[in-house]
């Protein structure tokens, strides 16, 4: 689950900017085919890792704590 909702994100920010998987990887100082596999959803990157991707691509990384139920 966590793959695919990277991989879509990061491929809808990144075609929105109009640049290609190699060019991204360029920014970011990362192979073409780390990209790659981020988007195809083979693999879930790593913290620095997604934290290149995103700053290139302009997207915001947030962690928020869940919602806890039945507590009162």
């Amino acid at each position: 689950m966590l793959q695919e909702f990277i991989a879509e994100e990061f491929t809808k920010a990144r075609k929105a900017m109009g640049i290609s998987q190699r060019e991204l990887a360029q920014r970011c100082g990362l192979p073409q085919s780390t990209v790659g596999r981020i988007e195809a959803g083979l693999v879930v990157p790593n913290l620095l890792t997604l934290a290149k991707i995103a700053e290139v691509l302009q997207l915001e990384i947030s962690v928020r704590p869940k919602e806890r139920r039945g507590t009162v």
